[in-house]
């Protein structure tokens, strides 16, 4: 309990420190829990999609490399010729091989 009394003189006592000291722990506390709801939100929750196992990643080489960002335009392209192959072409039961024979996986 004397404690307890010390610790309110103190703040009492010293009232631009104790300000300093309350701010930089409700800043600690916001910061993380806004960090926590951005990696709960993109890490730890599951997918909400019906088949998270079928989503695939698209991308293109380029000179500089893999290239991740489309314009909108092109995209609705990729999008528009994957849908008719989407629905005509089913998947092969055959294992490919890329060039040194290792298996590639049933496409």
């Amino acid at each position: 309990m004397q404690d307890l009394r010390l610790a309110c003189r103190s703040l009492v006592a010293a009232p631009i420190v104790s300000a300093v000291a309350i701010l930089s722990i409700a800043l600690g506390i916001g910061a993380n829990t806004a960090i926590f709801s951005l990696v709960n939100a993109l890490l730890l929750r599951p997918l909400p999609v019906s088949a998270p196992a079928r989503l695939v990643t698209i991308s293109s080489a380029g000179s500089y490399g893999l290239q991740w960002a489309w314009s909108y335009p092109v995209w609705d392209q990729i999008r528009q010729r994957a849908a008719p192959a989407q629905r005509t072409k089913r998947p092969s039961k055959q294992k490919r091989t890329d060039h040194e024979g290792v298996s590639a996986g049933p496409w």
